[in-house]
């Protein structure tokens, strides 16, 4: 029946219609109550009603914004529910018209903060905010925003760590537009070679003298890197030489794009060289981990900093020019960068790393990041573990949202490209990272934004939805708040709707699983829900604007037949009887033309 796979045959609103009458209803019933879907009414298709889920909505100026631009769900968790409908309307507060030039910019921070740049942006969290936006219908928005920083001369992309070239091609493969890429293109091949290479690159004129040695790595300050008072510090950082090979494939890509197939050849390397500083230096045996290279003329820590005296020994831990020996959070950043045609970390060399993920296992509670409220950055039986008390803003303990959700991507990632690889033959390594931890972790993420305490809350009513700079792992209030509160600073609300992160991403591309397909592959769109049939019986995503079309995707466990569907403009063009992944074929969107 119907479409499934290669085959050409294909179901629209008639055969819905006819399903319906004999039985076949795919609404979401629970003791014959519709509960937010009904489809195959003989006088209109219809999906979501936006309005079922106003509720969820602060203000009717964000509902009125979400109904035109972002897709919208139904899914059994209210938490869930509540953090994905909150974090849309949090984005769009953060979303700034210039009028200017650069046109639409977003913000980090919705007050004004000192060390911002123009129009009040900071391109630390550039690339989270370009991978939620990327389910945006309004193109413009992020098109400009992309513009801004290669275009603008003032933008100062490379104050912080980034990952913008990157994730505007990760958001070109949703939107099927290229034109953005070929625009910033040739500014960003002179970013790379004549910014970020004499900047970041351990040899480099400006860098070798605090590298005798001739080390070749990738090198930032933690606070550049946005991940002030770290236990392992500065120097050659696992997240510095991800995002370095991030950016340099993304622009042999790009490159291929615009018909440029030398430069393509030598981002390519660029992007090898990379691998290798990670793999073979940032890879720290001992603790089995990715972790930081001190440079051999690294500052030294003062004592004024360090509370926990005798006990954490910072300056010592910090040996010259060796692989730190700790573990924190950021080391899981190369697994960020999971492309099936080019990941960071090869598949042949997946089983020597992937035992990193049981350290997100609930039972690792103490030598792991897991904590009730959510990952720590920093293991809580390091010596080290909240050594400074002084800033607010720490990496060594507190659940940052920023570090969570590049975690929770890697993840995703993992589960999809390499876990899902029967050959490569990980279970033994990695028997409990499934789907359910992923779920477990995003659930878990889901209630920071619903069930945790703010000092002077933002959340209109309790448990709507907020989210701030970082969190206690254990008793779950937001550290930074409590401490600029407990002070008076001037600048105490400055987190509000802290705009530091993703959320929605996660559950469109990680929880609900719609991935890119490889069209040269003959594959438009790839689904895979990273859930678990025996605790999730129902979903739906409606209103997804994917390569110029509008896809819905539903899972009903207890219809009978096609359990999980793919509607392409109303039209069915893919199904399964059973949670699992599916292919939408180019073959399937090429014939919706004909229908």
């Amino acid at each position: 029946m119907g479409f499934e796979h290669g085959t050409s045959r294909i179901w629209g609103l008639a055969g819905l219609v006819c399903m319906l009458r004999f039985g076949f209803a795919m609404g979401f019933w629970e003791g014959g109550k519709r509960t937010g879907l009904e489809i195959g009414r003989e006088e209109r298709f219809s999906v979501l009603d936006p309005n079922d889920h106003k509720h969820y909505f602060p203000s009717q100026v964000c509902y009125n914004w979400a109904k035109t631009n972002v897709p919208f769900i139904d899914f059994p968790d209210i938490d869930i529910m509540r953090a994905y409908y909150y974090r849309w309307c949090s984005y769009r507060k953060h979303i700034k018209n210039t009028k200017s030039i650069d046109g639409f910019v977003v913000s980090e921070f919705k007050e004004n903060v000192p060390w911002a740049g123009l129009h009040n942006t900071i391109s630390a969290a550039a690339g989270h905010h370009i991978m939620e936006g990327r389910w945006i219908k309004n193109q413009k928005i992020l098109d400009d925003y992309i513009r801004f920083w290669f275009l603008n001369a003032e933008s100062k992309i490379d104050r912080y760590t980034n990952w913008i070239i990157w994730a505007s091609l990760e958001r070109s493969k949703i939107t099927g537009n290229t034109t953005i890429l070929r625009q910033i293109y040739p500014k960003a091949v002179g970013i790379f070679f004549d910014v970020y290479v004499p900047k970041y690159l351990s040899s480099s004129p400006r860098n070798k003298k605090d590298w005798p040695g001739g080390r070749h790595c990738w090198r930032q300050t933690d606070d550049r890197d946005a991940m002030e008072v770290s236990v392992s510090g500065s120097g050659c950082r696992t997240s510095i030489a991800s995002v370095m090979y991030g950016e340099a494939s993304a622009l042999a890509e790009i490159a291929r794009i615009c018909k440029d197939p030398k430069r393509a050849e030598i981002f390519s390397k660029w992007a090898s060289f990379s691998r290798s500083v990670l793999l073979e230096q940032n890879w720290n045996p001992k603790t089995g981990f990715f972790s930081t290279i001190p440079s051999p003329k690294r500052p030294l820590v003062p004592d004024s900093v360090i509370q926990l005296k005798g006990e954490c020994d910072l300056n010592a831990r910090r040996t010259p020019n060796k692989t730190v020996d700790v573990r924190e959070l950021f080391g899981f950043m190369p697994w960020y960068y999971s492309d099936p045609d080019k990941p960071l970390i090869p598949l042949s060399q997946a089983r020597k790393y992937s035992h990193m993920f049981n350290y997100l296992l609930p039972e690792k509670i103490e030598e792991g990041f897991y904590a009730k409220w959510g990952l720590r950055t920093l293991p809580k039986a390091d010596k080290c573990y909240n050594y400074s008390y002084t800033h607010g803003d720490c990496w060594n303990g507190p659940s940052w949202p920023f570090e969570t959700s590049r975690v929770l991507h890697s993840l995703a990632g993992f589960l999809n490209e390499y876990k899902s690889k029967k050959e490569l033959g990980l279970e033994n390594e990695t028997p409990k990272i499934t789907s359910n931890l992923f779920g477990l972790l995003l659930r878990q993420y889901a209630r920071q934004h619903t069930r945790t305490y703010a000092v002077n809350d933002t959340a209109l009513t309790s448990g709507s939805g907020h989210i701030f700079e970082n969190l206690h792992p254990d008793y779950g209030y937001w550290n930074n708040r409590n401490i600029m509160y407990s002070k008076q600073a001037t600048n105490k609300d400055m987190g509000d709707d802290y705009n530091h992160s993703v959320f929605c991403d996660l559950v469109l591309s990680g929880l609900l699983g719609i991935r890119n397909g490889r069209t040269e592959s003959g594959i438009w769109m790839v689904l895979n829900p990273l859930l678990d049939p025996a605790f999730t019986t129902r979903f739906i995503a409606d209103g997804i604007r994917y390569k110029g079309h509008d896809v819905t995707v539903i899972y009903n466990q207890h219809t009978r037949g096609e359990k999980l569907r793919v509607l392409v403009d109303g039209v069915l063009v893919a199904y399964r009887d059973t949670l699992g992944r599916l292919e939408v074929t180019v073959e399937a969107i090429s014939d919706l033309k004909n229908h």
